[in-house]
C-alpha cells in the first residue's frame, strides 16, 4: 500500500510539472478520485466537487501560476535538483534512451522526496503529510480563516477573598500567576462590568503563550457579593464548573491532599462505559463553592 501510494503521489507530481509537455489525460486522476475522495470526509467530496482540490491541486495553489505551490509542494519542490521539465528537454536532445534515462532519475528523485515530505508535519495540521493521507485527506489543505483569534476563552471569577482564591487555584489545582492588570470604574461601568466600581484583576494560567487558558479572580472590596451555595451543579442556572484536563490522576489527588482540599463524593471515579477507558473525574469546590473538574489517567 506503501510503495503503491508513493507511486500514485510521484506519478501526480510529474503529470502536475510537466503538464505543459503531457499529451495525454493524466491516468491517476481516477485513482486519485477513488483514494482520497470518493472515501473521504463530505468536506473533502466537496472540496473536489467545487474544483478547490483536485489533479495538482495537490501541490499548487488554486488560481495562481503553476509556479506558485502550497506548502506540501514547496518541501517537495525543496529536496528536487532544478525544473523537471526542462531537465526533460535538455536531456531528449541527446535522444530517446538520454530521455528516459533522466526520466528515471527525476522519478527516484521524486520517490526519496517523497518518502521525506511525507514524514514532516502539515502546516494545516492534523498531523504529518503522510497521516493526513492515511486518513483519506489531502496531503495540505489551506487554513479556513476563522472569525476567532484564539481558541480558548478566559473565565472571570469574582471571589470573596482574593488570597485563599489565589492559593487555592496556584498550589491545590496547579495553575501558575502571571502580571494581572487594573481597570478603572470610569470603564468597567461604561462597558457594563461592574456598577461604578474598579477592578483589580489577578491572572493565573494552564500552559505557555497567548493562546493558554486564563484564570482572572478579583475582589471587590465593600461590595457585598451572594455567594454560591450549590450542593450540585444543577441547583442554579449559569456557568457551572470549569473543567482542567491533568496528566496524572494520582499526581493530582496528591497536590489536593498537600493543601487539605477533599474530592467530592467518591472522586476520583473512572468515566462510565461508552467514554475513553482509564480516565478518571475528580470534582472539589474552591473558597467561593465554585466547582472544578479535573479529569485525566492515573499513572
Amino acid at each position: 500500500m506503501k510503495t503503491s501510494l508513493i507511486q500514485l503521489l510521484t506519478l501526480l507530481i510529474i503529470v502536475s510539472w510537466l503538464a505543459s509537455s503531457a499529451h495525454a489525460l493524466p491516468p491517476w486522476k481516477p485513482k486519485f478520485k477513488e483514494m482520497f475522495v470518493d472515501d473521504g470526509p463530505k468536506s473533502l467530496q466537496d472540496a473536489f466537487d467545487n474544483k478547490v482540490i483536485g489533479s495538482c491541486k495537490v501541490c499548487h495553489v488554486n488560481g495562481e501560476e503553476k509556479t506558485v505551490r502550497n506548502p506540501f509542494g514547496q518541501a517537495l519542490d525543496k529536496l528536487i535538483e532544478g525544473n523537471a521539465g526542462e531537465r526533460l528537454k535538455t536531456a531528449a536532445k541527446d535522444g530517446d534512451d538520454a530521455k528516459a534515462t533522466m526520466q528515471a532519475k527525476i522519478d527516484k528523485e521524486f520517490l526519496a522526496a517523497l518518502d521525506k515530505v511525507l514524514n514532516l508535519p502539515s502546516e494545516s495540521g492534523g498531523g504529518t503529510y503522510g497521516e493526513r493521507i492515511k486518513a483519506g485527506k489531502l496531503p495540505f489543505v489551506p487554513i479556513a480563516e476563522n472569525e476567532f483569534a484564539r481558541a480558548t476563552i478566559d473565565l472571570g471569577v469574582v471571589v470573596s477573598d482574593i488570597e485563599k482564591a489565589a492559593t487555592f487555584y496556584t498550589e491545590s489545582i496547579g495553575f501558575k500567576e502571571v502580571a494581572g492588570f487594573k481597570v478603572g470604574a470610569d470603564f468597567a461601568t461604561d462597558s457594563g462590568l461592574t456598577d461604578n466600581q474598579p477592578l483589580s484583576i489577578r491572572v493565573f494560567v494552564l500552559g505557555e503563550g497567548e493562546s493558554a487558558t486564563k484564570l482572572k479572580l478579583m475582589q471587590l472590596p465593600g461590595v457585598k457579593s451572594a455567594t454560591s451555595k450549590s450542593e450540585s451543579i444543577h441547583a442554579q442556572l449559569g456557568f457551572s464548573y470549569i473543567t482542567v484536563f491533568v496528566n496524572d490522576t494520582n499526581a493530582a489527588m496528591a497536590r489536593l491532599k498537600k493543601t487539605g482540599v477533599t474530592p467530592l463524593a467518591k472522586g476520583p471515579v473512572p468515566l462510565p462505559k461508552g467514554f475513553p477507558e482509564g480516565i478518571f473525574l475528580t470534582v472539589v469546590k474552591d473558597p467561593d463553592g465554585n466547582f472544578v473538574e479535573l479529569v485525566g489517567p492515573k499513572k
